[in-house]
């Protein structure tokens, strides 16, 4: 009887563990942003497993948010290419969408489940006049798609043309 006993905790402990394991699996929230602007995620972010390390499920998608073009003198030069502070949105079929916000150095980085996403953007830099004289932003950049790829990194650059 006394060795039934012991091989029923042994079989229940076995158990504990294989669930806990599965638990803290789940626990990762994998398709949610985990950083904004340099640098990379820590310990205990989204995206996470408990050793610091990213999910095996995930990939990074890194980059810039753009501005090209704008008024032209003639014989003027081409205006310089101007780094935008904003959103970014990545958008796949059947999930929520994710976004990070883009500070004004206009890099980005995020974590995301593997996957193919639309990106955009939208910036406070880049308004439309609404009926009362007001502006408000619109997604500005021209389509772009982004293969995300488990343990990989992805760089794009999010650009928003202007006339």
């Amino acid at each position: 009887m006394a060795r039934s006993l012991r091989g029923s905790r042994i079989t229940v402990l076995i158990t504990a563990l294989i669930a806990g394991g599965v638990l803290a699996g789940c626990s990762a929230a994998p398709g949610r942003p985990v950083a904004s602007g340099p640098g990379t995620p820590g310990p205990g972010t989204p995206g996470q497993v408990a050793s610091g390390r990213p999910s095996p499920t995930t990939g990074t998608v890194t980059g810039k948010f753009i501005r090209v073009g704008g008024p032209i003198a003639v014989g003027a030069p081409q205006p310089k290419v101007v780094r935008l502070s904003g959103v970014i949105s990545f958008t796949r079929p059947g999930h929520n969408v994710s976004t990070v916000k883009v500070d004004k150095s206009g890099t980005f980085s995020v974590r995301l489940a593997a996957g193919t996403y639309a990106v955009s953007g939208r910036s406070p830099s880049l308004t439309v006049a609404s009926g009362g004289g007001r502006g408000r932003e619109m997604r500005c950049s021209i389509p772009l798609s982004v293969q995300v790829q488990p343990g990989r990194t992805s760089k794009i650059a999010v650009t928003c043309p202007v006339p």
